[in-house]
């Protein structure tokens, strides 16, 4: 599947959105690694609420400020030639509130070209708009600091 551009992927998702809340939820889900995978560090940011906890990995400190979340975005552009982060299936709760994702990362660091393949799960709530309030993430933390290290 190629990339798409913010403007239509912006396009698909305001007609999901009103369309049906358990497709709009896939979408929005969905996005959230297409657009990191794009390296758009602020229509990625714009999928969040004003008020947010990201927890990724589970465990670690959160992030609650959109400034410290685009920081976090533009990193990984340069620290990675390459980064294809793909939500593999989404399971979006009933009442379109949440949803459960598994997700693929296969990135490539920029300095000494360092391979990342690994996966994880990533859960989600969000707002009445559909906006990210809550993102948890479930991985081996140790996988990727291995990979890091070729």
């Amino acid at each position: 599947m190629g990339l798409l551009s913010y403007a239509k992927l912006a396009a698909i998702v305001a007609t999901v959105v009103h369309a049906a809340p358990n497709g709009a939820v896939e979408v929005v889900v969905k996005s959230y690694f297409e657009l990191q995978s794009q390296g758009a560090c602020a229509a990625f940011v714009d999928l969040f609420a004003d008020a947010f906890e990201v927890t990724d990995p589970h465990g670690t400190p959160a992030v609650t400020s959109k400034g410290a979340l685009e920081q976090a975005c533009e990193s990984s552009n340069a620290t990675f030639s390459e980064v294809d982060l793909r939500a593999t299936a989404v399971y979006p709760l009933f009442s379109g509130d949440g949803a459960a994702a598994a997700w693929h990362c296969g990135s490539v660091t920029r300095d000494r070209g360092c391979a990342l393949d690994f996966a994880g799960v990533d859960t989600f709530a969000f707002d009445g708009d559909l906006r990210i309030t809550k993102v948890d993430g479930f991985f081996d933390v140790s996988v990727p600091e291995a990979q890091m290290r070729c």
